[in-house]
């Protein structure tokens, strides 16, 4: 090994190091919330969860009645049942594996650039992924978002493979295979418009091949997998309660509602991969990188779009919309480089570098403010249940920040018979609990 590669494989540790501190360090700090109440108890009796089996039980009920994410709630109940360290190192260990991933695809010819690379698509995802504690920290917002990206960046990987050329350990080897078949079943199945769009990006990505009739037999069968996956999810009985009006009006107000957040929250990001194209369009980027970039850009496009008939828009879906459109960004990128001009990725690293100081120090901020606050509610909790207090008053959460996993996100109400406040006095075993206005200059 040169000293050349050794240095890049430093930096390659040093930042997988990073991203692993500090997501462990954060989601260490990150208490329950709402949903993480309500999952701790069974969807099929009402009783606390405590077995693997109850875990089934109520997820066929939860099937019927709340939605068909099967395997990312069946995480959730799994992790509730085990000891709170267990997820925060898990939760790390994901983003590290999310961060690899990105690595993949980014790999370049001139090794010293990947790095460079993988890093401002880090930054930008930190910096633009809106409601980021609740999709990055929180214990359930977490399984259902930022592990579905996991689940289908590696889904979409040998796809990405086949149309750009590049070969993978799945090529020869057979039992590999077999396993991303199976595998290809749960990202299918795992979140709806994260797998949707997934299911697109693969179509674009294997259709050069399919027109040569030289797409592989197990990717056909993969992508046919990970159809059956969506479609167990979405014939949920919960599933066709969530969906809207059809009518043209309610349709209509759908899209100026879907799209209305992701031009509030990634205008800029938007206007980055406008400027990024044209200057590939301008310098001849590589024809492929341009081609990878539009369907990751499509892709993010249809992670929003299947919501145009859904009842509800959570901010929490445009997790997906953020990586897929930075991805967009960062090929484009990684050509522009390609054709010489080498200042455009030290200039934006800079850029995000800077932001992030400003941003990591901010965010952590609120998010230590939360867990004293966390703390504080327990306290206020359990002597609340030795007094015999109906009900007991703790104080909602403050928060600034998007980083705090309890920015815009309900989490206890002035009425204790709302959601989740029943759930947070049933698991704690209070006979009411009620939301009072925040701490101000809590620690003060």
């Amino acid at each position: 090994m040169t000293q050349k590669s050794k240095r890049i494989k430093r930096a390659e540790t040093a930042l997988l190091i990073g991203v692993f501190s500090a997501i462990f360090l954060m989601t260490c700090l990150t208490p329950m919330l709402a949903d993480d109440f309500s999952y701790s108890f069974s969807y099929a009796d009402g009783n606390r969860i405590e077995s693997l089996g109850d875990i089934i039980r109520s997820l066929c009920a939860h099937r019927q009645t709340m939605n068909g994410r099967m395997f990312s709630h069946g995480l959730v109940m799994l992790f509730l049942l085990l000891p709170k360290m267990v997820f925060n190192l898990s939760n790390a260990v994901n983003a590290v594996l999310l961060v690899l991933l990105l690595q993949k695809y980014l790999e370049d010819i001139e090794p010293w650039r990947t790095p460079v690379l993988v890093l401002c698509t880090v930054l930008l995802i930190w910096t633009f992924t809106p409601v980021f504690g609740q999709v990055f920290l929180w214990l359930d917002g977490s399984l259902n978002y930022s592990w579905a990206m996991t689940a289908v960046m590696a889904f979409l990987y040998p796809f990405c493979c086949v149309f750009t050329g590049k070969p993978t350990a799945f090529t020869e080897k057979k039992w590999m295979q077999i396993l991303f078949i199976m595998f290809s079943f749960v990202a299918g199945g795992y979140s709806e418009n994260a797998s949707s769009a997934a299911l697109f990006a693969a179509v674009c990505f294997a259709y050069p091949a399919m027109r040569k009739k030289k797409l592989p037999q197990w990717l056909i069968a993969a992508w046919v997998s990970a159809c059956l996956g969506f479609l167990f999810m979405m014939t949920a009985p919960a599933e066709s309660g969530r969906a809207a009006q059809t009518d043209l009006l309610g349709i209509a107000k759908n899209i100026q509602r879907v799209f209305e957040a992701p031009w509030q929250e990634l205008r800029l990001l938007l206007f980055l991969f406008a400027a990024l194209l044209g200057i590939s369009l301008t310098v001849k980027a590589e024809k492929k990188t341009i081609v990878l970039s539009l369907v990751f850009f499509l892709s993010s496009l249809a992670s929003i779009f299947v919501f145009v008939f859904a009842v509800y828009f959570p901010w929490r879906s445009l997790c997906a919309t953020t990586i897929f459109l930075t991805l967009s960004c960062v090929f484009l990128l990684k050509g522009i480089w390609e054709r010489g001009m080498k200042l455009t990725a030290p200039v934006l690293l800079a850029v995000l570098t800077v932001n992030f100081i400003f941003s990591f120090v901010l965010g952590m901020g609120d998010i230590a403010v939360m867990y004293m606050e966390s703390q504080q509610r327990i306290s206020t909790i359990k002597e609340g249940i030795t007094q015999e207090l109906d009900p007991i008053e703790i104080h909602q959460y403050s928060s600034n920040t998007k980083y705090a996993a309890c920015y815009l996100l309900p989490d206890v109400y002035e009425d204790s018979t709302l959601w989740p406040n029943y759930d947070m006095a049933a698991y704690y075993g209070a006979p009411a609990i009620v939301g009072i206005p925040p701490i101000e200059n809590f620690g003060n």
